[in-house]
């Protein structure tokens, strides 16, 4: 028998990679589809964590955009939508005379009012009682046009180029002519819708029942994109682009990319926040049924397997294995006011966060740490979000009296009894003061 043959082992390229080969010898075809399949399988998903750890630590633009064609943007002495902007921060600079609490004229509107009015270009719009919206001159308090809308519910109006669009309880979101409250499109969602709408670059925002966070087209009421959350949208949604961040009636904060829909944050909250969120900078505060108010950073994303891993960590508390809970990604801090609860948007300014809450207290948090700064205590319960008008904070109970608190020492300057529980944010434009009543009367105080 002769010396052994030496074989030669020479490369070959493959679709999976580098291979080797012996000449002569079969190639086992079945474990060569395994490997490239794991190879594929392996590449893809790596490309995936790349990609989320790419969409997780890119910078976001925090810069100020210029003010959209077509946007709910409050001008110098108006007060376009709920909670004054998009941002939903309830908050005017202004270094003038302040109103004193004497009504100039009142409006009757023959029906409960559960919303906020609009102010813009010497015109009040109003979703009013018994079923409608009206257009009110803003200096005398006279009737320009009504509109009947059924199905009115809670939502606010908010008013963006020639329109102004509202959710109503039976399920759609209209768009009125500003001018004349001739109907010009209208959306339905099958389901009431009770949050008030937020218009931003030619797309009007809006929450509904059924449980969708909708974009839609602000001049032809097409939808572009809708969310699904995990239970009913209720609260406003808030804008700081390039997100949206709005709460459902689960336990949930969650914040969007404002283009397309896409979530890149969810944030579980103990206790529904009916109130919704509000931004300021690059923290988004909320205040939940559970008597927290919460300083999150809307800057961060979740990381790939996150909700697992908290997942995890919680059933470790469960079990007793480990004796603190995970924090959620985001989380700054929170505040805790006893055994109250809180179903109103916080207003940002003068380094403070305001909270009212159902107990009737309302705090002055520290915007950085969340320590309380003041407490001031009503008579009544607070039903309705406040406002800030320089360095006055207007809040209203629900036993009908009406606060001008110093924002910076918490004192009361002033307070006047209109009657009724009071059931909207504080509105201030051009000097003038207006808030609304549970018996269907609009104030406007000087």
């Amino acid at each position: 028998m002769g010396p052994a043959e030496e074989v030669e082992i020479e490369p070959i390229r493959t679709a999976a990679g580098m291979g080797w080969q012996v000449p002569g010898r079969k190639r086992n075809g079945r474990r060569w589809r395994v490997g490239l399949g794991l190879a594929v399988f392996l590449a893809a998903l790596g490309a995936l964590t790349v990609w989320e750890m790419y969409s997780y630590l890119r910078p976001v633009d925090l810069s100020p955009s210029s003010i959209p064609s077509i946007s709910s943007i409050s001008g110098p002495g108006e007060w376009a939508m709920s909670q004054r902007a998009p941002d939903r921060n309830a908050f005017v600079e202004f270094t003038g005379a302040m109103p004193a609490g004497r009504v100039r004229w009142r409006f009757d509107a023959d029906g409960p009012i559960h919303s906020s009015p609009a102010v813009v270009n010497g015109s009040i719009f109003l979703a009013a009682g018994n079923g409608r919206i009206v257009s009110l001159d803003a200096a005398s308090g006279a009737l320009r046009w009504e509109y009947l809308a059924p199905g009115l519910g809670r939502s606010s109006p908010a008013v963006a180029g020639h329109s102004v669009f509202v959710g109503l309880e039976d399920g759609r979101v209209i768009s009125l002519d500003k001018d004349t409250g001739g109907l010009r499109w209208e959306f339905n969602t099958d389901k009431p819708v009770l949050s008030s709408p937020v218009v931003y670059d030619e797309v009007v925002y809006v929450g509904s029942n059924d449980w969708r966070l909708y974009a839609l087209d602000a001049e032809t009421g097409d939808k572009r994109w809708s969310f699904t959350a995990e239970n009913s949208i209720r609260s406003d949604p808030a804008i700081r682009a390039p997100v949206l961040a709005f709460t459902d009636m689960s336990t949930r904060l969650y914040v969007l990319d404002l283009s397309n829909g896409g979530m890149r944050l969810d944030y579980r909250v103990p206790i529904s926040a009916e109130g919704g969120p509000v931004f300021h900078g690059e923290h988004v505060y909320v205040a939940d049924g559970g008597g927290r108010v919460r300083a999150v950073d809307w800057t961060q994303r979740r990381l790939p397997f996150e909700r697992f891993y908290v997942w995890f960590r919680i059933q470790l508390f469960a079990w007793g294995i480990t004796d603190t809970l995970p924090k959620q990604r985001g989380f700054v801090w929170f505040f805790r006011e006893g055994d109250g609860e809180f179903v109103t948007t916080p207003v940002v300014a003068w380094g403070n966060v305001y909270a009212a809450s159902l107990s009737g207290s309302l705090f002055a948090l520290d915007q950085a740490t969340g320590k309380k700064v003041w407490e001031f205590q009503a008579q009544d319960s607070f039903e309705a979000s406040p406002s800030v008008v320089g360095d006055v904070l207007f809040a209203g109970d629900s036993g009908g009296r009406l606060y001008a608190i110093d924002a910076i020492t918490g004192r009361r300057r002033w307070d006047v009894d209109l009657g009724s529980g009071i059931t909207s944010t504080p509105v201030f434009a051009e000097r003038v003061l207006y808030a609304t009543t549970r018996d269907g009367i609009l104030y406007a105080l000087e």
